[in-house]
């Protein structure tokens, strides 16, 4: 098992045990298994299948955020070519790049900022990351390309029109970082339960 398997993996285990464990959860499962004990069969299992969709539609939807952000976050790891004033050429990290660099773009290549082609020779893109479209379009010089495309024919040469950090799949990556757990609308169904059945 690699490595980066195994930290999916844990993390995938640490939003399910998040969203298990919770006192609310924790208080329901007591009350149920009191309803079962003492025979209420009928309610305990009505209460315990609410708190086990709960659970269900809380740990999918902190999977999904955070899927949406692994997938969003090699693009910082990924390395892109710079073609300097000179004609020489470097590998950068998408953060160094500054508008009017000129980026070559290859098969496979990730675009890293939004810009401007400069030449191409059989461009198509993929923008699915970005506008959710499955197939791939074919770019001339002159268009525009966004961060987040992948190259999945031919190459070219853009001119980045923004950095890295102002582009829409930056953006799109900040709002993910920036999810916070909310509790679903079940949970908070069940907290106010509890709370107003602690007056009763």
């Amino acid at each position: 098992m690699s490595q980066s398997y195994g930290r999916k993996i844990r993390e995938i285990w640490h939003l399910v045990f998040r969203n298990v464990f919770l006192l609310v959860n924790l208080i329901i499962f007591a009350v149920v298994g009191l309803l079962f004990f003492f025979g209420d069969f009928k309610e305990g299992l009505f209460l315990g299948i609410i708190i086990f969709v709960s659970m269900i539609v809380g740990t999918a939807k902190d999977i999904q955020a955070w899927l949406a952000l692994e997938k969003l976050n090699f693009l910082t790891a990924a390395r892109v070519v710079r073609v300097n004033q000179d004609g020489t050429e470097e590998q950068v990290l998408p953060e160094e790049i500054q508008k009017e660099d000129s980026i070559k773009l290859a098969l496979g290549d990730q675009i890293p900022c939004d810009g401007l082609l400069v030449s191409v020779s059989g461009l198509e893109v993929n923008e699915a990351l970005i506008t959710g479209e499955s197939r791939s379009f074919s770019k001339t010089e002159g268009e525009m390309v966004l961060a987040g495309s992948i190259v999945t024919s031919g190459g070219g040469l853009m001119r980045a029109r923004t950095t890295y950090e102002e582009s829409r799949i930056a953006q799109m990556t900040a709002g993910i970082q920036n999810y916070s757990a909310n509790p679903s609308p079940i949970q908070r169904s069940i907290k106010t339960v509890v709370r107003y059945a602690g007056y009763v």
